[in-house]
């Protein structure tokens, strides 16, 4: 597994990891496994997490720039919104 991206937020911990080979994609909260999948192309990853008493929904988006690259592109929401969305670069 590679890490394409681990950030902080709200002081949360969130660890974005990609396979090499066969696709595997694993999304951790804090240390711990909340989805993982497996996907050519990229996928979808729903979990919710409990902060500060208040249930959390993420959303987060794995796919590629463009059908012709392989520069991987990351899209996460909290609760509907946008918190980060970019390139591997």
């Amino acid at each position: 597994m590679v890490r394409l991206i681990a950030f902080t937020y709200n002081d949360h911990k969130i660890e974005i990891d990609v396979g090499r080979f066969f696709g595997k994609e694993s999304i951790k909260y804090d240390g711990v496994v909340q989805s993982e999948k497996r996907s050519v192309v990229g996928t979808e990853h729903h979990f919710t997490v409990c902060e500060d008493n208040k249930e959390v929904t993420y959303i987060i988006n794995i796919g590629s720039k463009n059908q012709h690259s392989c520069c991987p592109t990351v899209k996460v929401k909290r609760n509907g919104a946008i918190i980060i969305r970019g390139y591997n670069t």
